[in-house]
């Protein structure tokens, strides 16, 4: 029915052997696949199932938030992630520098007007305190 099992003898290699008891566990749960008891069938399916194919692992909701998709980010992908986003805030804030660069003109404009107007009025001198 079956090949003969491999026996290893002493300081055979037990790799060998396990390879070969491996096979014909395989074969053995093949055949039990096909049982006319519905149990030992099923038994036998479901261990060439695990085997083949890994048996299914529960369901974990992972998280996806930000902290944890930086926690799970290696030392270099953190660093071109910060590069990434450094260049795009750059890109953003161009328009705004340009801004803030009329704002400023306009600023120093109004001013050197009101210095302008402070210096035409008379100087007020405090009364000392003391």
């Amino acid at each position: 029915m079956f090949e003969q099992r491999f026996v290893s003898g002493p300081g055979g290699d037990p790799r060998e052997q396990f390879e070969c008891e491996t096979h014909y566990a395989v074969q053995r749960l093949i055949q039990l696949m096909d049982s006319e008891d519905e149990r030992v069938a099923v038994v036998a399916c479901k261990s060439i199932l695990d085997r083949g194919v890994g048996k299914p692992g529960l369901v974990k909701e992972e998280k996806d938030d930000l902290e944890s998709r930086i926690a799970n980010m290696t030392r270099e992908g953190r660093l071109a992630r910060m590069r990434e986003l450094l260049a795009r805030m750059r890109e953003l804030l161009e328009p705004m520098r340009e801004y803030l660069h009329e704002f400023e003109a306009e600023a120093e404009a109004t001013t050197i007007e009101v210095g302008a107007v402070e210096t035409e009025r008379p100087q007020r001198r405090r009364a000392s305190t003391t």
